[in-house]
C-alpha cells in the first residue's frame, strides 16, 4: 500500500477513518502527505491539522521516534514524479493492517501463522504534546509525566506572559528584544543546539540532500530570515540540510530517538548563555568544596579517634619541618619526677590514660 501523491496526474492516495466503529463510510479524519515545503505526514479533522507525523529522516518520520517496528520496512520515494510512503512487511508469515479509527487515532493489527487471533501491535495512543501547535510558535513541548509543559526557545520569550503563567500557550513565543546584526547575509549570530527533538513544521522550509551540516550552518547564516537548521537524514552520522524561515511551529523534546536542531540566536544571547554556564560551574565547584569541608569537620567533631589521628599527623608534620629535638628519660627519672605517680601530681585523664605533672 502507498500513501502520497502522483505528481504527474495530481492524484492523491490517502487514508480516511470510518464514520464510526460500525459504519465504514468515510469519516471526518484523514491521514495524508502534504508536499508543501519538505513533505510530511499530517492527520486532519476535516480541513484542520490535528497531528503532524513529521518529515522523513531516512529511517522514519521525526514525529514517530519510538514507533519504528522491526518487522516493517518503510521507504519514502520523492522525485519530480511522485511523493510516496511505501511499507513492506519483512516477515511474510505476518498479515498486518493499519487502520485510522473513527476517533482519529491510528491502530496496527497483525495475524501470524501461529495464531488465528488478531493482535494489536500499536494502539496509536497520543499524548498532549502531539497535538498540532499546542504551544503556538517558537516553543518546545516537554512531557512532565502525563502533563505537557511549554518552554520558549533560547532567545525567545512568551508573547503574552500573563497567559503563559496560567498555562495558556497557544499564542506562543516571540524573539527577545535583542537585535540581530545580520545585514546582507553578514552576521555574528550563532546557534543554540537542541537534542532529541521533533523537528519543526517543514511547510516553510528549504532542503538539500547533498549539503553537509557545516555547509547547512553557513547557508543559514547567509540568509537573515533563516531561523534554524538541521540534518535532513540521520543515517551514518547525518547528512543533507533542512533550513527553516520565520516562526518554528510544533516542536517537542523526546527522551530518545529525536534529532538535533540548531536555533539561530544573536551573539549576545550566546554570551549570556556561556556566562550563566560558567557561573553555574563556579557555584557547583565552590559548593562542593564547602560541602566537603563541612563533612570533614562534622566527622572530626563526632569521632575523637579521627581527631587524634589528624592531630597526630599534623604534629608529626610540624616536627619534621622544624626538626625539634625531643629528649627521652629513663623510667626511674619519671618515677622520681612524679613522686611514684602520686595522685597529687596527676593533672587529669584522657583517651591515652592519666596525665602527670
Amino acid at each position: 500500500m502507498k500513501i502520497g501523491w502522483d505528481l504527474v496526474t495530481r492524484k492523491e492516495y490517502f487514508l480516511s477513518s470510518w464514520k464510526s466503529d460500525d459504519d465504514p463510510s468515510e469519516g471526518e479524519y484523514f491521514l495524508r502527505i502534504v508536499t508543501k515545503g519538505y513533505p510530511q505526514f499530517f492527520t486532519f479533522k476535516g480541513s484542520k491539522k490535528i497531528f503532524r507525523g513529521g518529515s522523513w529522516n531516512g529511517v522514519g518520520f521525526s514525529g514517530y521516534p519510538t514507533h519504528q517496528l522491526s518487522q516493517y520496512r518503510q521507504r519514502f520515494l520523492m522525485n519530480d514524479k511522485q511523493v510516496f510512503l511505501e511499507c513492506d512487511i519483512l516477515d511474510k508469515s505476518i498479515v498486518s493492517i493499519y487502520k485510522l479509527r473513527a476517533s482519529g487515532l491510528g491502530q496496527t493489527y497483525a495475524w501470524t501463522n501461529q495464531s488465528n487471533t488478531r493482535n494489536v501491535i500499536s494502539t496509536g495512543v497520543q499524548d498532549e504534546c502531539e497535538r498540532f501547535a499546542l504551544c503556538g510558535a517558537n516553543f518546545v513541548c516537554i512531557l512532565d509525566g502525563n502533563l505537557p509543559t511549554c518552554e520558549c526557545l533560547k532567545g525567545y520569550v512568551p508573547k503574552f506572559p500573563e497567559q503563559w503563567n496560567i498555562s495558556y500557550w497557544s499564542n506562543g513565543c516571540v524573539a527577545r528584544n535583542v537585535k540581530s546584526d545580520c545585514v546582507n547575509g553578514s552576521s555574528s549570530d550563532g546557534f543554540w543546539k537542541y537534542t532529541e527533538m521533533k523537528l519543526p513544521d517543514t511547510s516553510f522550509s528549504w532542503f538539500n540532500e547533498i549539503l553537509s551540516l557545516e555547509d547547512c550552518r553557513n547557508k543559514c547564516l547567509e540568509n537573515c530570515s533563516c531561523t534554524s537548521y538541521s540534518n535532513l537524514y540521520v543515517l551514518d552520522g547525518g547528512s543533507g540540510c533542512l533550513l527553516w524561515f520565520d516562526d518554528m511551529v510544533d516542536m517537542r523534546r523526546f527522551t530518545q530517538g529525536g534529532q538535533d536542531l540548531y536555533i539561530r540566536v544573536p551573539a549576545s544571547e550566546l554570551d549570556n548563555g556561556r556566562r550563566k554556564k560558567m557561573m553555574l560551574i563556579i557555584g557547583i565547584t565552590v559548593g562542593g568544596i564547602i560541602f566537603g569541608l563541612t563533612c570533614a569537620c562534622a566527622l572530626i567533631l563526632r569521632k575523637r579517634g579521627v581527631a587524634r589521628f589528624i592531630y597526630r599527623k599534623h604534629y608529626e608534620s610540624i616536627l619534621k619541618k622544624e626538626e625539634i629535638y625531643l629528649p627521652t628519660f629513663d623510667f626511674s627519672v619519671i618515677v622520681k619526677a612524679t613522686q611514684n605517680f602520686s595522685s597529687c601530681n596527676k593533672l587529669g585523664e584522657g583517651g591515652f590514660g592519666p596525665v602527670y605533672k
